[in-house]
């Protein structure tokens, strides 16, 4: 039985943000009112990675079709995997692919076709996994024509206002209000803090955008966030 829709089910999204000739971002909320993200990024062979998908209307959809072909379909961690099965049964072809220490997870939501150090290289779109979190995690690094480069991130990275959370997920999700990771994955995925930190200083020198599994992108400052985010750990 599949973890999440079984039918194309279309929640509440905001307008797709075209943040880059290869990058566009949608800004969504489940069904009790948390706000989740879903990435699309277009590959240099036009190819698109969809980090987290989000089922959209039918208008929408024919947008992201004819921005590229949906090749790609990152389930980021074992949590985020709503709509991974209504996805892969929309796009047949589309290659569903996990973190390698979450596969099992994934694979009850659809089956995994790749681990996201086995997606095949681009100049412009790289899958990984974060260091320090026993490959339990994914994110995206996404090079720009303007010489930009976006880091995106699940639950590794929040950015959450703190007003827009209730008791007791500020417990699991603080330190808010800016760019963290947070308590709960600190606690329960993150293996290996130093490796992370290292991680987090080697992308503050190129990381010009920051879009976190949830909260606000950080565009101006993007790497003064992330040296921060590593000092809070």
């Amino acid at each position: 039985m599949a973890v999440g829709f079984t039918t194309w089910t279309v929640l509440k999204n905001k307008p797709i943000d075209k943040l880059e000739s290869n990058l566009w971002h949608v800004s969504g909320r489940m069904a009790g009112g948390n706000e989740r993200k879903m990435v699309v990024a277009r590959r240099s062979d036009g190819d698109l990675v969809i980090f987290n998908a989000i089922a959209l209307s039918e208008p929408e959809m024919a947008e992201l079709e004819a921005f590229g072909r949906p090749a790609y379909l990152v389930v980021p961690n074992p949590f985020h995997r709503q709509d991974a099965f209504i996805y892969k049964q929309r796009y047949a072809g589309i290659k569903v692919v996990a973190p390698r220490g979450a596969e099992k997870a994934v694979a009850k939501a659809a089956p995994v076709d790749l681990r996201c150090d086995e997606v095949p290289a681009d100049a412009a779109v790289q899958v990984a996994h974060p260091e320090g979190w026993n490959s339990k995690e994914a994110m995206l690094t996404v090079k720009h024509d303007n010489g930009g480069q976006t880091l995106v991130t699940c639950d590794a990275l929040l950015n959450v206002v703190s007003s827009e959370v209730k008791f007791p997920f500020g417990v699991m999700l603080a330190p808010m209000d800016r760019l963290s990771t947070p308590r709960f994955m600190n606690w329960v995925m993150l293996k290996d803090k130093a490796a992370w930190r290292a991680q987090l200083d080697q992308l503050a020198g190129s990381v010009t955008r920051v879009i976190p599994g949830h909260g606000l992108i950080i565009g101006t400052g993007a790497g003064e966030a992330l040296k921060a985010a590593r000092g809070l750990l």
